[in-house]
């Protein structure tokens, strides 16, 4: 399920990339210039609150052509490049709120659903609460696991259903990267 990132073909390009995000990256902009998806619309179940619905925007969209926020657009360009991309997004777990299960190849727009793209997800956590696994982190099934801010995390995602769950006072702030599975040496 936890795949070993290092056997991706471009990860020496990989901290290049999330310096960028994280220099660029700004919540309050970003909420404007991208379309924003509220995971709450997505599932009829799940512990999310009304006033903290979690959310994504989409950073690079193989699928979809579309023109970046101009202060996004060199690194949309980078990010383009990168061996065996198809989609990657900024993904927001506010305060008290969680992600119900999901697989990763479930909500990709563009993406034909009865023939997904077989990736793994690269996630870089942007912005993560300095807590234990028990109050912030993922899930499968009965797995939890935490992180800290920088590090980096890939699973398969398509294949393995996961949750995501923020039980702290500030929001959890993930960057991921749809990269098919072709594009490693395993």
């Amino acid at each position: 399920m936890l795949i070993d990132y290092t056997r991706y073909h471009d990860y020496p390009r990989l901290s290049n990339i999330f310096r960028l995000v994280k220099q660029t990256y700004d919540v309050e902009k970003d909420m404007r210039d991208f379309q924003v998806e509220d995971w709450t619309q997505q599932w009829d179940t799940g512990t999310h609150a009304e006033s903290a619905p979690t959310y994504s925007y989409d950073i690079y969209n193989r699928f979809i052509d579309k023109t970046p926020p101009e202060r996004w657009s060199a690194l949309v360009k980078e990010i383009s490049t990168l061996a065996g991309i198809s989609y990657s997004a900024i993904i927001v777990v506010p305060p008290h709120s969680t992600m119900p299960e999901h697989t990763d190849w479930s909500h990709i727009k563009g993406m034909d659903d009865n023939e997904p793209d077989r990736t793994y997800t690269i996630m870089y956590y942007l912005r993560q609460p300095k807590a234990t696994e028990e109050e912030c982190g993922m899930k499968w099934g009965d797995r939890r696991l935490y992180l800290p801010e920088d590090s980096i995390l890939c699973l398969d995602g398509g294949r393995h259903p996961h949750s995501v769950y923020n039980h702290t006072d500030q929001a959890r702030v993930s960057f991921c990267l749809s990269v098919l599975e072709t594009s490693f040496d395993l």
